[in-house]
C-alpha cells in the first residue's frame, strides 16, 4: 500500500486499522507499506518507527515527479494535494513550471 508521508498520521494509521482488523481476525497478513516522501523532507519519529517495526519502505521524490503524477493522477480523474516538506504554504517551487 502506497501511502503519502509528509509528517506519518496518515501511514500510522492505515498501519493502526490494519493490525487491529488483524487482531479481531479478519485479515490474515498486514499490506506491506511504501511511504512516498519528498526529498526535502525529513524523516519523523513516526516514519522511523513505521520503518522499523511496521516494515515499512520509502520512496523518496522530487519536485519534477510529483508534479508529474499530480498531472497524470489528474487525467484519470483524481485530483491530489501535494505533499510539501516546507512548513510555509506560499513557498511552492513548481510555481511557474506548469
Amino acid at each position: 500500500m502506497v501511502l503519502p508521508m509528509e509528517r506519518g498520521y496518515l501511514a500510522l494509521a492505515v498501519y493502526e486499522g490494519f493490525r487491529e482488523l488483524r487482531e479481531w481476525g479478519f485479515i490474515g497478513d498486514l499490506p506491506r507499506l511504501v511511504l512516498v516522501r519528498h526529498r526535502a523532507g525529513r524523516m519523523t519519529d513516526i516514519s522511523n518507527w513505521l520503518i522499523e517495526v511496521a516494515g515499512a519502505s520509502v520512496v523518496s521524490v522530487g519536485d519534477e515527479e510529483t508534479i508529474r503524477s499530480m498531472i497524470e493522477l489528474a487525467r484519470s480523474g483524481m485530483y491530489v494535494k501535494p505533499c510539501p516538506p516546507w512548513p510555509m504554504p506560499w513557498h511552492r517551487p513548481w510555481v511557474g513550471i506548469m
